[in-house]
């Protein structure tokens, strides 16, 4: 069974199907075909403006690390993508596949299929967010996740590595292992122990400068799963 944790302002239910998907960091991906010709799929990409039935959130690092997150199913997948011209492909479990087509900065076809059946074929778009560009010393400081009397708070320090606690007791960990200097998506690792989600997360970021209003607080919204738990959490600049 695959539960969400719920950590701030997003709506989730309990599923009894999808999965966590693929591991953290791999490999760096092999590329197909000549070099020069491959687009890269890099950004930020998403399809919430467009009426669709399955939300996709797409966030892919410069190494092409991806992280597929279909919202409402829930399912997360991660992998390394393999990039053909404009074509790319993933394996992040024995049972899931994910292929597609790239139009840069323009929009991702993703077709997700699960033991070689077709479960969501599904449209992003580029998120201007992606060309924000970020540096590791955007997140020297402690951030704060809150839904109603839950507060999660961690401290990140100059390496990138952050410790912290939240009120059922979890001790947090971990470190943001790469920055994508051209776009804004960060790769991490996060550890719970001492509390019912205990275990490893590997996932990925956004940073967002001024939340909800130009004059808004700084805040990192994060994707993350481990092989029981889906994330989905904003982080609040203190």
């Amino acid at each position: 069974m695959l539960r969400i944790a719920l950590l701030t302002l997003v709506v989730s239910v309990l599923t009894a199907c999808g999965g966590g998907g693929g591991g953290g960091g791999g490999s760096t991906p092999s590329l197909g075909g000549s070099e020069n010709n491959n687009k890269s799929a890099a950004g930020i990409w998403d399809n919430q403006d467009q009426g669709a039935d399955y939300l996709l959130a797409a966030l892919i690092d410069e190494r092409s690390h991806a992280m597929f997150y279909v919202i409402n199913a829930p399912l997360m997948l991660q992998c390394p993508l393999t990039i053909d011209g404009t074509k790319f492909s993933c394996e992040p479990t024995p049972d899931y596949s994910v292929t597609g087509t790239i139009t840069e900065k323009e929009r991702l076809t993703v077709t997700i299929k699960y033991q070689g059946n077709t479960q969501y074929n599904l449209e992003v778009l580029y998120n201007e967010l992606s060309d924000d560009k970020i540096s590791l010393s955007d997140f020297y400081s402690t951030w704060q996740s809150i839904l109603g009397a839950y507060t999660e708070t961690i401290t990140i320090d100059n390496d990138g590595y952050f410790t912290g606690s939240d009120t059922d007791g979890c001790i947090i960990s971990g470190n943001i292992d790469y920055n994508s200097p051209k776009v804004n998506v960060q790769s991490f690792l996060l550890r719970y122990r001492n509390c019912d989600r205990e275990g490893f997360y590997y996932g990925k970021g956004v940073y967002i400068e001024n939340l909800n209003s130009p004059s808004g607080p700084a805040a990192w919204r994060i994707f993350a799963s481990s092989s029981e738990y889906i994330l989905d959490a904003y982080y609040i600049e203190q």
